[in-house]
């Protein structure tokens, strides 16, 4: 899978937007902004959506122009003080498929920007009952989460003390410390604008998505069913549910006694 995605115009507009960051200009280099910019990126997103699905059913690319893969490169300024209406880079979200909130879902991530191009993975600022479930996770299966993160190196923020409830001697307290769960790759310019820029993206989410996962899910069938799709790390319940598990199985097993 060799073809050209992405070229030096791309990012010959991004630096020209970098000067000329106001509406006036835009408006005018709109047209060239769809012909060099979203409409490869469209074009790239739409193409990945097959060997992304290879790597995880779960993971979507969707080519949509609005409310798809790739991020407005309009600014939301409305409670910034900065008022520059455009971005400056260009984004693509490949996340976790069921909700619309795709920003903070699990999945991967392509940034396109003059010298700074990078592919992301894993989960930015998660919503705090992930965050839990993902700490929980990590605690109930220490050895899946440390083969799951084997060779990366994480990014992103963390606490600055052991969060609530996890003692501060935890072998993997630095891990549970985490508010991001993020690793990056970077690319050059010339990578980007390459004929196996596709490839090498993909080899990236090889690499930084191994082992896709699940908390949360106490159904036997259920279980079973993400096992088959390829999750390997599946949180299958807490220590209440497992009592609570227990004892209805016990007391199932008393009333089918005959006194």
């Amino acid at each position: 899978m060799s073809d050209t995605y992405f070229t030096p115009e791309l990012l010959q507009f991004l630096k020209q937007l970098r000067r000329h960051n106001n509406r006036k200009w835009f408006q005018a280099n709109k047209a060239r902004y769809e012909e060099v910019v979203r409409n490869p990126c469209l074009r790239f997103i739409a193409d990945l959506a097959e060997p992304l699905h290879g790597i995880s059913p779960w993971l979507v690319a969707d080519p949509h122009p609005t409310r798809g893969s790739m991020f407005r490169i309009y600014r939301d300024t409305r409670f910034s003080a900065d008022k520059r209406p455009y971005k400056l880079h260009v984004g693509m979200s490949f996340p976790h498929r069921g909700t619309k909130q795709k920003v903070h879902l699990p999945g991967f991530y392509l940034h396109l920007e003059p010298e700074g191009c990078f592919a992301a993975a894993g989960c930015w600022h998660p919503d705090n009952p992930t965050l839990i479930r993902i700490r929980s996770a990590i605690v109930a299966q220490p050895e899946a989460w440390k083969k799951a993160v084997r060779g990366l190196e994480l990014e992103g923020d963390a606490l600055s003390r052991p969060p609530r409830g996890y003692p501060p001697d935890h072998p993997l307290i630095e891990d549970l410390k985490r508010k991001d769960f993020m690793a990056s790759i970077g690319f050059t310019d010339k990578q980007v604008c390459g004929p196996r820029m596709m490839p090498e993206f993909i080899a990236a989410c090889q690499k930084h998505g191994k082992w896709p996962g699940m908390g949360g899910v106490y159904s036997e069938p259920l279980l079973a069913k993400y096992s088959a799709l390829g999750m390997r790390m599946l949180l299958a319940g807490n220590d209440l549910s497992f009592l609570m598990g227990a004892a209805s199985a016990r007391t199932r097993f008393l009333r089918e006694m005959r006194f």
